[in-house]
């Protein structure tokens, strides 16, 4: 059986990251090329984090997929701790809730923070419960972001796919 969910994953994270792309808002003659909006900062970095109950069951290989979750998303922080890329973690759904869309953990500014240290120590308390509500998850968190005046950010889905 062949093993989809990492290429349908990819095409998740390709889809919503397209989504924010900056784009003007101006009307353009057909001579006239596409702008983008040039910005110093660099892009924000969000993971969207499943944390449906599905994700306490173990994977094909025996191990649980909220620790290999976890550890892999240890991983993407540590590596970007040493830049000045603003990380962001949005969980969902939200604790005590079945379908819930999820939200940022707790004392992101403004849904990303700079401060990897605390961030670390957040996602090794993340615990799984709930429904799968992936899409509504996607939508809010990249709303979120806009509303927050980031337009350019690129969004990291960590899910088992299951609903």
């Amino acid at each position: 059986m062949a093993n989809w969910w990492p290429r349908l994953g990819a095409l998740l994270v390709i889809l919503v990251s397209a989504c924010l792309l900056p784009v003007s808002s101006a009307a353009q003659t057909p001579t006239t090329p596409p702008t983008r909006a040039v910005s110093a900062a660099p892009a924000a970095l969000l993971m969207v984090m499943d944390l449906s109950g599905s994700m306490n069951d173990n994977d094909a290989n025996g191990k649980n997929k909220l620790t290999g979750a976890k550890q892999s998303l240890s991983r993407i922080v540590g590596d970007t701790a040493s830049s000045s890329t603003p990380l962001g973690l949005w969980t969902y759904p939200t604790a005590g809730s079945n379908c819930d869309p999820g939200s940022f953990l707790a004392g992101a500014d403004g849904g990303v923070r700079k401060d990897t240290d605390t961030l670390m120590a957040q996602v090794s308390g993340l615990k799984a419960d709930g429904g799968t509500p992936t899409g509504p998850a996607l939508r809010a968190s990249v709303d979120s972001l806009k509303a927050n005046g980031i337009t350019t950010a690129t969004v990291v889905l960590i899910s088992d796919g299951e609903s």
